[in-house]
């Protein structure tokens, strides 16, 4: 399985997603530079299908590299002053926010593992080893409710 499967298994719900268009190399490389992030390799492969967005709407929002009316952009969500609240290690590049208002974040030293922030307790709640695992947690969740409705 890759990235890129995972990315046409949420394309078989059309009406669920609004995807943002691939970034660019530009846009990956400015990101890097100006926040000295080297973002892991399957995030840029994520950002190569789709610019953010949000799956199984009204769901988990994925921040892009350009602000989205109220969403912030990948780098406004990282800034300091929006992390200051919460105790998030500082490894960790919040990658998506739940729609109930936890944080998915993703290890950027090298171990490419993912975990979620309960921000209400301000802790790890649950974790995935990769970015692929974690999206197909989140595409069976996601089939489970729909075949309840």
């Amino acid at each position: 399985m890759s990235i890129e499967s995972k990315y046409t298994e949420l394309n078989q719900y059309p009406k669920e997603m609004d995807l943002q268009p691939s970034a660019s190399e530009k846009e990956i490389n400015d990101f890097q530079t100006e926040t000295g992030i080297l973002l892991p390799e399957e995030l840029k492969a994520l950002y190569r299908l789709f610019n953010g967005g949000e799956i199984f709407v009204p769901g988990t929002t994925i921040f892009g590299f350009t602000r989205r009316g109220r969403v912030p952009s990948l780098q406004e969500i990282n800034d300091s002053e929006r992390r200051g609240t919460d105790s998030i290690p500082d490894q960790y590049l919040i990658i998506a926010k739940l729609n109930f208002g936890d944080y998915i974040c993703i290890d950027t030293s090298g171990s490419g593992h993912l975990i979620q922030w309960n921000h209400e307790i301000d802790k790890e709640e649950s974790e995935w080893a990769d970015l692929e695992e974690w999206l197909a947690d989140e595409i069976q969740l996601n089939e489970s409710l729909m075949g309840e409705i």
